[in-house]
């Protein structure tokens, strides 16, 4: 059976807040509460990892996934809501800066070459993707944290839910909004396009209803206790800053 007929209903509802513009969230203030990072790994067996950076030899990143510990429990409560048979796969959290600034230049590159932007065109392109790296401890990268993580649903074998688009596939695919918007539209989706509608659906609501947020422009990308998280939610202050600029 699939995921959408054995889960509550509930969280087939249609994705609430998906389309909220970010304007500011990089000066929200922070009041660090020291929470300690923690590793995803063995942490629980509905928690598996397939760190992708490490798997792809990017500088920095490192064969585990880690998050501050507050989030690590919060993952144990939502993994435990899905069905038998079906886990969190975890492909990326934190991130330390060298990682951060090897993403961005990888990624600057390719949508030069892909797009034909220059400048500051580029630039404020590349960022709508991959966060700019930063030194300054009042507005780190949200990776940088240990509060944001890229993740999905699988089953037990490690076989991914598909959501209609890849990790890192940036492509309007990954908006969060892209099937619920084509919905609108078109007002019919395939069948298959139906199933990524609902697996995202899911995806989206289990964490919504665990106080995280999405990011909107890639439909794996969570977070909770960060400046993004604060903005999203109308928070007065983000509880979390960099995990490694302490």
């Amino acid at each position: 059976m699939k995921l959408s007929e054995l889960i509550d209903k509930k969280y087939l509802e249609p994705i609430k807040n998906y389309d909220i513009e970010l304007k500011n969230w990089k000066n929200i203030p922070i009041k660090e509460c020291n929470d300690e990072l923690v590793s995803l790994r063995n942490l629980d067996e509905k928690i598996l990892i397939n760190p992708q950076y490490y798997i792809n030899n990017i500088p920095g990143s490192e064969n585990d996934c880690k998050v501050r510990k507050m989030v690590a429990d919060k993952l144990i409560q939502i993994a435990h809501k899905l069905p038998d048979g079906y886990c969190l796969l975890v492909w990326d959290s934190f991130r330390t800066v060298k990682t951060q600034q090897s993403l961005f230049d990888i990624y600057y590159e390719k949508f030069k070459n892909e797009t034909g932007l220059e400048n500051e065109k580029l630039m404020s392109y590349t960022c709508e993707f991959v966060s700019l790296p930063s030194l300054d401890i009042t507005k780190p990268s949200p990776h940088n944290t240990g509060a944001a993580i890229d993740l999905t649903i699988c089953d037990t074998n490690g076989k991914v839910l598909q959501i209609g688009s890849e990790f890192d596939e940036f492509s309007v695919k990954a908006h969060t909004n892209y099937y619920e918007e084509k919905l609108k539209t078109e007002k019919l989706l395939s069948e298959e396009e139906t199933e990524y509608l609902l697996n995202r659906r899911i995806l989206c609501n289990l964490f919504t209803e665990a106080e995280f947020v999405n990011y909107p422009y890639e439909i794996w990308h969570k977070s909770f206790g960060d400046q993004m998280w604060s903005e999203l939610l109308n928070k007065e202050y983000a509880i979390y800053g960099s995990s490694e600029m302490k």
